[in-house]
């Protein structure tokens, strides 16, 4: 897999992380759970890491994907 599939997949989770990460530390900050950022950022990875292998190969070919990297 040619390594711009890579930077693209990795700018994608970024992506879908980002706004999780702030939507999760904002309520486990108002739940006074412990650690708020740390779990919510994890957390966060971790849900984008799931939408990311449900939704590429819905969506891979529209983003010039090839279908091999699409469909992992």
């Amino acid at each position: 897999m040619p390594a711009i599939f890579v930077a693209i997949r990795i700018v994608l989770w970024a992506l879908l992380a980002a706004p999780l990460s702030l939507l999760l530390t904002g309520t486990f900050h108002d739940l006074r759970l412990p650690l708020p950022r740390f779990v919510g950022s994890a957390l966060a990875w971790v849900i984008a890491g799931f939408i990311l292998a449900w939704a590429l190969p819905l969506f891979g070919q529209h983003l010039g994907l090839p279908w091999a990297v699409a469909h992992p």
